[in-house]
């Protein structure tokens, strides 16, 4: 029988994560290289699968939108419990309450290669909270997003914006962000985002998935738990 490969755990006992303040709970983080090492062996052994492409599931225009076959999601799973047990605690911080050590299942987990003039238009997802990881973010597209032209509220070349709320004269509903390589972002499912087309020929690489709290659902959804622990 062969043995499955073992990749690096995140052993940190203190990860730092950036809250954003200004209405839902979207927390930044990062993560360890063997998360990546694993999303993408696994995407490659996922790839030529057709019924694993995931572009008729999504709102966005990319042309390589590729899911996670069961199998894959269950030897992900131990590399990505630790990161929900952190956006628990800071949302507790957050609304000033304790922790309420949800029980989350990983309903669904996709990869996005997105290379130049793709684009995910605004868009939310289902489930209680959704997810992405940055697997790769090129040199000449953070380049193009620093030098490039952005239009007010914009994300600019390659960027990710969530919005909430209306817009209002000295009242911030918006948050924008050019991601690092191994950034995550957990947030509500429902808050809306999209990212924004670049012209730099290249390939930016994310995994996006959704949770589900089931104590909230009652069980009604069926699918790999992600192990969050108290």
């Amino acid at each position: 029988m062969k043995k499955e490969k073992q990749y690096p755990k995140d052993t940190r006992t203190e990860i730092p994560v950036t809250t954003h303040n200004w209405g839902p709970c979207l927390v930044r983080m990062g993560v360890d290289e063997g998360l990546r090492m694993i999303l993408i062996d696994e995407w490659k052994k996922n790839r030529k699968n057709k019924e694993l492409d995931y572009r008729k599931n999504l709102a966005g225009q990319l042309d390589h939108e590729t899911g996670y076959s069961t199998e894959s999601r269950k030897r992900i799973l131990p590399y990505l419990g630790k990161y929900f047990q952190i956006y628990d605690q800071a949302q507790a911080r957050f609304f000033q309450r304790q922790p309420q050590n949800p029980n989350y299942v990983l309903a669904s987990l996709w990869i996005n290669h997105q290379k130049k003039h793709e684009f995910n238009p605004p868009h939310d997802h289902d489930g209680t909270l959704s997810f992405v990881i940055y697997l790769q973010v090129p040199e000449m597209l953070r380049i193009e997003n620093e030098t490039g032209q952005k239009f007010s509220k914009s994300c600019g070349p390659g960027g990710i914006q969530f919005v909430y709320g209306e817009g209002m004269r000295d009242a911030v509903n918006f948050v924008s962000h050019f991601p690092k390589e191994l950034e995550m972002f957990i947030f509500p499912a429902w808050l809306k985002h999209w990212v924004c087309p670049f012209k730099s020929d290249c390939t930016r690489i994310s995994v996006s998935g959704n949770v589900y709290d089931i104590t909230a659902t009652k069980g009604l959804v069926k699918s790999e738990r992600v192990a969050v622990k108290s």
